[in-house]
């Protein structure tokens, strides 16, 4: 018959008694002590080490870092973007000692310059007083579709495209005006005019200066009748 070895009688008693008080004076020894204080004294060195990480300031962190690599990451932000950075930080707002411009048009200024085709340059001409970060502002919104951004008069009903008007009222007049700006170069715009045979109104298509005609007092002037090629 086989079995599990066991100790028995009066000496297996004793050899119990001995191995338990062995492992009590074990867990209580001054070398299990020193140990735990070693540790904690790891611990402590620690916590010390991140909380001097944590009072690092934004702005020391970002003096490690070399212009090259600023400059990488603000391409990753479009021109509303590195406006928002050029006013929210100093070091990519302001031009550093040695530099014609901020972090912020630099990096705008790169950008325009591997991105914009020749007719697109042609037809963005820089202003003496606009920023890389303005004239990237103008090259994303000649990329973008052409829209109807200011609705003036009485006679539109509640647009549902920014693309497209419907007129509801051809008593009076009503102007649509997209916010595109043509600086140089050629533009052109196609227009698909749906005409209920009821009611045919009269459209005409021109071109204005840049110029808001809602901005309230323009808007109290025309009165509900808004037609700006009788004083253009």
């Amino acid at each position: 018959m086989c079995g599990r070895p066991h100790v028995g009688g009066r000496r297996g008693e004793a050899a119990r008694k001995m191995a338990g008080k062995f492992r009590k004076e074990k867990e209580r020894s001054p070398e299990t002590d020193n140990s735990l204080n070693r540790l904690g004294g790891s611990k402590d060195t620690m916590q010390n080490s991140d909380n001097k990480r944590a009072r690092l300031l934004p702005s020391a962190a970002l003096d490690v870092l070399g212009n090259d690599l600023l400059l990488r990451c603000a391409s990753y932000l479009d021109a509303d973007g590195l406006a928002q950075l050029g006013r929210t930080s100093a070091r990519f707002g302001i031009p550093q000692a040695g530099q014609k411009r901020s972090l912020a048009n630099e990096a705008a200024r790169q950008r325009f310059r591997e991105s914009a085709t020749d007719e697109e340059r042609c037809r963005l001409p820089k202003y003496d007083d606009e920023s890389d970060v303005g004239l990237s502002r103008a090259l994303e919104q000649l990329r973008r579709p052409l829209c109807f951004d200011e609705l003036v008069g009485d006679g539109f009903s509640p647009q549902e495209h920014p693309g497209i008007v419907t007129c509801t009222d051809a008593a009076g007049w009503s102007t649509a005006v997209s916010g595109h700006a043509m600086r140089g170069g050629r533009h052109s715009a196609e227009f698909a005019i749906t005409i209920d045979e009821r009611n045919i109104p009269v459209v005409s298509l021109g071109i204005m200066r840049p110029v808001s005609l809602t901005d309230g007092i323009l808007e109290a002037e025309w009165k509900g009748n808004v037609n700006p090629a009788c004083v253009s």
